[in-house]
């Protein structure tokens, strides 16, 4: 948790909303400028984009010359 505070406050704080498509994660806090950026959705949208690559996409990362790379296996 130390490491990676906002994050976990990100997730936690992160809500949902109804839509015609299902159910989706509500992004009018990014909007709100007198809301704390740090709690908002950005760093849960991070997490859930290297999820997504991961379970979903089978991409992981590739170390080389201190650069990573995503690729498949």
């Amino acid at each position: 948790m130390h490491r990676c505070a906002a994050m976990v406050i990100s997730m936690d704080m992160a809500g949902t909303k109804e839509t015609e498509e299902g159910t989706k994660k509500d992004k009018a806090p990014e909007r709100d400028k007198n809301f704390p950026q740090e709690q908002a959705t950005h760093f849960s949208d991070t997490f859930d984009q290297l999820t997504w690559g991961v379970c979903e996409q089978k991409q992981y990362p590739i170390f080389g010359d201190s650069v990573i790379y995503i690729g498949l296996r």
